[in-house]
Formats: structure tokens, sequence, C-alpha cells
């Protein structure tokens, strides 16, 4: 099939061929650390908010926020499945 390709003067297309331009990869870069920016200040302001007004530890914080991730991992295939069918969460 290459051959063919090689032939009649197509370009064969694989994964070694396609490859992204470098601006292509510094504009991927910058938009994931935009968005790494954002969630990291979010994290901030939650953190600070929690110690600030409800007054709790950062223990306590920390222990809140590793039960609540651990919860997200355990959470049955089929509820999660669900939750697609119905579009929670898309935008309309």
């Amino acid at each position: 099939m290459a051959e063919e390709a090689r032939a009649r003067g197509r370009p064969i297309l694989s994964a070694d061929t396609i490859r992204p331009k470098v601006s292509e990869k510094i504009g991927y870069g910058l938009g994931d650390f935009a968005s790494n920016l954002f969630w990291q200040m979010f994290s901030i302001f939650i953190a600070k908010f929690y110690t600030d007004v409800f007054l709790m530890s950062a223990a306590t914080l920390g222990t809140m926020l590793l039960v609540t991730r651990m919860g997200e991992r355990v959470q049955p295939e089929e509820q999660r499945a669900c939750r697609r069918r119905a579009g929670v969460g898309r935008r309309p």
C-alpha cells in the first residue's frame, strides 16, 4: 500500500511524518499554563476561605479534600455512566 502511494506521488502519512509545528506546541503549552494558573488560584482561594471563614485547621482541610478526592475515585461506574447519559455537566 505504501508502494502504491509512493508510485502515485502521494505523501505517506504515519505517526512519524505528522508532527506538530513549534508554534502549535507553544500555543498548546500556553493554553495549558493558563488553565493550570486558573485552577491553582482557585485552589488557593478555597483553602484560604475554609481556614479563615470556617475556621478549619489546615489538617482538617487537607483531610476533607483527600476524602472527597478518594470518594470521586470509588464512585460506581454505572453512576458515572448515568450522569453522562443525562448530560449532567454539559453546556447547552
